[in-house]
């Protein structure tokens, strides 16, 4: 195609109109093929205010790239490097007599095409950001370094014989040691049974305890579980285990002596995933699962089905057993512990102290299981201990004890009306302290070979209220766990919206004030289940910032300003390869 020189009557009409060319104008000019002198790309210099007709009204000059005037009259301020420098130059160039694209092969002078980007640019008047770039490869690498995995600690004396279980499981188990402390636990209350006992006014305060090894599966947890079962097994009796799913009907008889039962009862449970689906998914399971926690609080059991009547027995059909002992170890993963149904998800809080590891702490290329049948041993003299043990005589230990109330009841008062779940753990937080202060009283009894125990010691306190606040923060962990993948899904759904719908300020980042953000998402905060300020920054950003998707970039006193990353780039590539 011959070369095309625009004449005076085919100037472009955005420079007879004086104004900026749009995109659809400026393609189809330069689609035609057509080589442009110079000046055709520039708007005529405007008027100066001397030259203009009285007729004509005083104006502005139009906000667009006026024409460069020649080094001989008038040099212009040096600009920046971008879009508009460059352009310049180019127009510089061409009128000094150089070719515009020192690529051309057009030798006449002015007469190869401009950048189409840099016009583009220039029409665009892309602002500058205020904010300085994110470098998110870095961000993903130190959020990758900060995702650590929760592990609670175990806690427990070391003069006593729950150290030398603890030593043996680290050679046999590689999950987590709060796994095989709290697998432990409740077989050393069932060993005690009704026998020791805190007097509380008219009432006794027994040790018995409810436990939850909370891990992913595949993290020995059975393993955990399986080697407290081995101590169990040995110390007590076939009669003492409660089966792992038992319905309300034959409840009764588990615990009926007169029908081949025990008051005092273990529960060991491997799979409570099972137990937890059956307890959530139907109504009768939440019946059972009712009747089985109140066996938490050592409740008298009773039951009067007409066929369980006794020929010897009451015409009523009553039967009645007047107090109960049980224990329980469960084993589940997250999804278990965190109980949809809210009747059994206040029951379990409010019973259960949770253990909760995310990742195996050591690798056993081989285990030595002869450890274990050596510290079973030590167990046995757990069976003969008795009589009711206490503290109110030792000043020390009741001051620590009434501080430790008191703070208590103030964390209560702080709890909110909607976080009933908080308010369940820490109601029963003080007895947790005493059945774990009693507990650890008695493996240390037996340890230093002493018959019986009548006190419990200051320091027994202080161990156990760290053990049982390391309960409180698991729970609290499990709390957000049940939480994370609702977060999960709508912080997906934001990070979308604002990648579709607020331009991009550097290439990869887009940057949204909390004003902005509230303004977009947080607009209908009255209707059911829409998004609330507290969801937005307290979940859903955290949960972004957490996955490298979300950086404070900025924050000078209340302004606060995000940083999102685009995904423009990996969008574009699926679209093409598509």
């Amino acid at each position: 195609m011959s070369d095309i020189t625009i004449q005076p009557e085919d100037t472009p009409p955005w420079i007879r109109e004086h104004r900026k060319p749009s995109k659809a104008e400026l393609d189809d000019w330069l689609c035609k093929g057509w080589s442009v002198e110079p000046e055709a790309l520039e708007l005529p210099r405007p008027k100066l205010k001397d030259e203009l007709p009285r007729s004509e009204p005083e104006c502005d000059p139009p906000a667009v790239v006026p024409k460069p005037e020649s080094s001989s009259q008038q040099s212009h301020e040096p600009l920046e490097d971008g879009p508009v420098s460059d352009l310049l130059k180019i127009l510089d160039r061409a009128e000094a007599g150089v070719p515009a694209n020192a690529n051309s092969n057009n030798d006449e002078l002015g007469r190869s095409k401009p950048r189409l980007d840099l016009i583009e640019a220039v029409i665009r008047e892309e602002p500058l950001c205020p904010y300085p770039p994110v470098d998110w490869n870095a961000i993903a690498q130190r959020s990758a370094r900060s995702g650590e995995k929760f592990v609670q600690r175990a806690i427990y004396p070391e003069d006593s014989i729950l150290a030398s279980y603890m030593d043996a499981s680290r050679q046999i188990c590689e999950g987590a040691s709060c796994w095989s402390l709290g697998a432990i636990l409740p077989v050393v209350a069932a060993m005690l049974k009704r026998r020791v006992f805190y007097p509380r006014g008219d009432k006794r305060v027994y040790l018995n305890l409810f436990n939850f090894l909370v891990g992913r599966p595949g993290h020995r947890k059975t393993t955990a579980l399986k080697l407290a079962e081995q101590v169990a097994y040995v110390c007590l009796p076939a009669a003492a285990f409660l089966p792992e799913r038992c319905s309300v009907e034959a409840l009764f008889d588990e615990y009926c002596q007169e029908a081949g039962g025990r008051p005092d009862k273990l529960w060991m449970v491997e799979e409570a995933n099972v137990v937890m689906t059956t307890w959530a998914k139907s109504a009768y399971g939440e019946c059972v699962a009712a009747e089985m926690l109140r066996l938490h609080d050592c409740c008298k059991l009773q039951e009067a089905f007409k066929r369980n009547k006794k020929e010897k027995t009451s015409s009523k059909g009553r039967r009645v057993i007047p107090e109960t002992s049980t224990s329980a170890v469960f084993a589940g993963t997250f999804s278990a512990a965190a109980v949809p149904v809210a009747r059994v998800k206040e029951g379990l809080s409010r019973r259960f102290r949770f253990y909760v590891g995310e990742a195996q702490e050591r690798t056993i290329i081989w285990p030595d299981s002869s450890l274990l049948k050596e510290i079973i041993e030590s167990f046995e003299p757990l069976l003969h201990l008795s009589g009711p043990i206490g503290f109110l005589d030792d000043k020390a230990t009741m001051a620590f004890w009434e501080d430790y109330q008191r703070k208590n009841r103030k964390l209560l008062d702080e709890v909110g009306l909607d976080d009933d779940t908080l308010g369940a753990r820490l109601s029963t937080a003080p007895d947790n302290l005493l059945k774990v202060a009693g507990l650890f009283e008695a493996c240390r009894s037996v340890a230093a070979h002493r018959a019986s125990f009548s006190r419990v010691p200051l320091e027994c306190f202080e161990l156990a209220a760290v053990h049982v606040e390391e309960n409180l923060r698991a729970g609290a962990f499990l709390d957000k766990y049940s939480k994370r993948k609702t977060v999960q899904e709508r912080a997906e759904v934001v990070l979308a919206v604002i990648r579709k719908d607020f331009p991009v300020q550097h290439p990869d980042t887009s940057y949204l004030s909390r004003t902005e953000l509230t303004r977009k998402f947080c607009l209908h905060t009255g209707r059911l289940g829409a998004l609330t300020p507290e969801d937005l920054y307290l979940y859903i950003i955290p949960e972004l910032v957490g996955q490298g998707e979300a950086v404070l970039a900025c924050k000078r006193g209340k302004l606060e300003v995000y940083a999102f990353r685009r995904d423009d780039k990996a969008e574009g590539d699926d679209t093409s390869s598509g």
